[in-house]
């Protein structure tokens, strides 16, 4: 008889008062045969460590269901009839099997019976190991003691040895795959139609369809879910399959409406634990082996495998984005993933087959959460999953970048910049940019650090922390500025996702890009880039393509910048580069005359210099804007004017009296300022009639004062008087070189 015990387990006994041999009481047991009775019995450990599916996810539900599986997977022979009395055995020796009976597999069971289909759901639900210990425990066991010993049958090692072999279990994966695919579709559809049924204005889902829904597709329920995620076969086969995105969709969806209560889907009785937990895919990731794929057949279950949990990570991240059971999706290969799963695109549409919904599924995940990669991938600037020729790891860009930072050449003969691009075109750009970063934060005297992707991602200026000597090497800068650009995009998407307001994150942003833009700068109008030393037969190189790309990018895209480091005071030659290689500083002409507008917020100093780089960027740049350019000179004229005073000093004192709250000198600075000014009212071109009457009038209003003030002094001894002579001497001859250049009388 079948009792079922504390443990949810089901024990077969045998009554004592139970003749075996009475045909009357063959009924009692399932089965006359002891042998496959307690055969079938083995199967309960195996479905006892999993759990059963169902609508409510216990034994009560698929119990009786069990038993008609059970009581059906027996041999259908007749009962064998009772001897006579003088030839009966005993009691014990009537119960050995007949050798001769033939155990049917559940698969040919379920085909047979009226409840095939359910019976195939349970099954379903096992993972393919499961299933193949159940059912080779169902042929192997031997009796227990009670019943004595009894060889096994002919038939049953005939049939163990058929699912022993490779073919059969391929041939059981195959239909596992097939019976999972078809189930698939039927459920995503039964979902897409109770959605449809329940219609736009009805929030409140009817609890009895939820059930009746879980009943009919038994696809949603965790442990099949854990068992399809536990075969990287398995995987690797429904990874192409049109309905996989939906249905690891579906199964969020079912999981979340599970773990909400019945009356308020608002309050739930705790937290959701997903399927796939952070550190489980972490490890799988981490297992992946990158330099195999393409040209192994295992490596691409895995990462297929992979995919898979990753996807379902990122819906239930959608679904809960509080819970703590959620992952950071930039702590895994996104960009890779979606390589690897164009690829199966090509391989879909070359067979003119219909592409799966699992690449489009992901894509819009990552969308959501990590813009910024869907966006560097369509720039696609190395190639991704490429396999042949040399293979360089993460470790080996490490010491090739520290190699070529202390003058020594790679063994491979290769630069460290070809050597890192080769290595992110196998493995995952994150592993290699992390080591990338701690060899050029890396310095003679201190270990190298290590930074996560993640900390790198929220604070890229982290790597400003270089030392001269990397920005002296293009290898390595190079380097420098491709991992930064990423990070960039990446702290940007950071930024306004954890904002409270645009606005907000905008500040930081703009804050952010100008030291960036700043230290690029600097390094390369410095002249430290290139070389050390600089002479007028060599002189330093000051283009470097990848930074003024970077730079002319950042300036683009954030208006403000320009102004910001012109009121912070950029050095002469910094201003100069900025003029000759990034026309984008144009678009910050308006708010430099904003800033020369008002006079309270700026010093005077500050005026005249912010004064003297706006009409630098004027003159040369103003064809993209003839009024704004026409403006920004009239301003700036103005300014000058207005400073006059300062630039001479007051009569009578050293011209050193004046000086800022740091100490700095401050007619020293507005002559400085007013010199470059007349530089650039000299370098305007003759057909800018327009530019060219505004500098006209500067310049004769320049003079003017210049007359006047040395009229002024007129016969005062003293060498301050004859200093000041001299300088209103040399001004008022810069500006006949101006007005000369320019086009005008003498």
């Amino acid at each position: 008889m079948a009792s079922i015990h504390s443990d949810g387990l089901i024990r077969w006994t045998i009554s004592d008062d139970i003749d075996c041999n009475s045909p009357g009481n063959a009924s009692a047991f399932p089965s006359h045969d002891h042998h496959e009775l307690l055969s079938l019995g083995e199967t309960e450990v195996t479905l006892s460590s999993s759990k059963l599916v169902g609508a409510t996810s216990s034994l009560e539900t698929l119990l009786p269901l069990l038993l008609k599986w059970l009581s059906v997977t027996q041999p259908l022979s007749t009962i064998t009839p009772s001897l006579p009395d003088n030839d009966s055995p005993d009691t014990t020796s009537s119960c050995v099997p007949d050798t001769n009976a033939i155990i049917p597999l559940p698969e040919d069971v379920a085909a047979s019976h009226p409840y095939g289909e359910n019976v195939q759901d349970l099954v379903s639900t096992l993972s393919p190991s499961i299933c193949e210990e159940s059912i080779g425990n169902q042929n192997t066991t031997s009796l227990d003691d009670d019943f004595g010993s009894a060889p096994p049958s002919y038939h049953s090692r005939k049939r163990q040895g058929e699912r022993d072999s490779s073919d059969a279990l391929k041939k059981r994966k195959r239909d596992c795959c097939h019976l999972v695919l078809k189930n698939m579709t039927k459920g995503v559809d039964l979902s897409e139609e109770d959605n449809g049924d329940n219609g736009g204005n009805d929030d409140n889902r009817s609890k009895t369809k939820i059930k009746e829904l879980d009943h009919q597709t038994s696809l949603f329920d965790e442990e099949l879910i854990k068992a399809v995620f536990a075969d990287p076969d398995l995987c690797a086969k429904i990874i192409l399959h049109p309905r996989t995105g939906d249905w690891i969709k579906e199964c969020v969806k079912m999981l979340v409406r599970r773990g909400n209560a019945d009356d308020d889907v608002a309050v739930t009785t705790g937290p959701i634990i997903p399927v796939v937990m952070p550190l489980s895919l972490e490890r799988l990731a981490q297992k992946i082996p990158w330099d195999k794929i393409g040209s192994d057949a295992e490596s691409q279950k895995k990462l297929s495998q992979f995919i898979l949990q990753l996807v379902y990570a990122l819906e239930f991240l959608a679904y809960q984005p509080l819970s703590p059971f959620v992952t950071n999706a930039r702590l895994f290969p996104l960009k890779e993933s979606l390589a690897y799963l164009d690829s199966c695109q090509n391989i879909l549409h070359s067979r003119d087959e219909v592409p799966g919904s699992i690449r489009v599924t992901l894509e819009k995940l990552i969308s959501n959460q990590c813009p910024d990669v869907i966006h560097n991938k369509q720039n696609k600037d190395e190639p991704l999953l490429v396999s042949g020729g040399r293979m360089f790891n993460p470790m080996e860009v490490y010491e090739s970048i520290r190699d070529c930072i202390n003058g020594v050449g790679h063994q491979s003969g290769l630069k460290a910049e070809e050597i890192y691009l080769l290595s992110r075109s196998i493995y995952p750009s994150l592993d290699v940019d992390i080591e990338a970063v701690r060899a050029i934060l890396a310095s003679e005297c201190s270990q190298p650090k290590y930074y996560s992707y993640l900390a790198l991602c929220k604070d890229p200026l982290v790597l400003l922390k270089a030392r001269a000597s990397v920005w002296k090497l293009s290898d390595v800068r190079n380097i420098l500025l491709r991992i930064l650009d990423s990070l960039m995009s990446a702290n940007e998407c950071i930024a306004i996702q954890n904002s409270v307001t645009e606005y907000v994150a905008l500040e930081y942003l703009t804050a952010r890009d100008t030291i960036i833009v700043r230290c690029i700068v600097f390094a390369c109008a410095s002249g430290f880039v290139f070389g050390e030393c600089e002479s007028k037969s060599t002189p330093h190189a000051r283009h470097c393509m990848r930074c003024v790309d970077m730079v002319r990018s950042i300036i683009a895209k954030r208006q403000g910048i320009i102004a910001a480091l012109i009121k912070q005071g950029l050095p002469e030659n910094c201003t100069d580069w900025i003029v000759e290689f990034v026309p984008e500083s144009f678009s910050d002409a308006p708010i430099i005359i904003a800033l020369l507008a008002e006079k309270g917020l700026l010093t005077a100093t500050e005026r005249l210099t912010i004064a003297s780089a706006g009409l630098q960027v004027a003159v040369v740049l103003s064809p993209q804007g003839e009024q704004i350019g026409k403006d920004l000179v009239k301003t700036s004229a103005n300014v000058l004017l207005e400073s006059f005073p300062l630039v001479v000093g007051p009569i009578g004192v050293p011209v050193s009296v004046l000086r800022e709250e740091n100490g700095q000198d401050v007619t020293f600075v507005c002559r400085k300022a007013m010199f470059r000014m007349l530089e650039s009212f000299s370098s305007i071109s003759p057909q800018n009639i327009d530019l060219k009457n505004e500098a006209f009038i500067a310049l004769s209003k320049i003079s003017v004062l210049c007359i006047n003030e040395n009229n002024a002094v007129g016969g005062i001894p003293g060498v301050a008087a004859t200093r000041r002579k001299a300088l209103l001497k040399e001004i008022w001859e810069k500006c006949i070189q101006a007005n000369t250049a320019l086009g005008g009388a003498t």
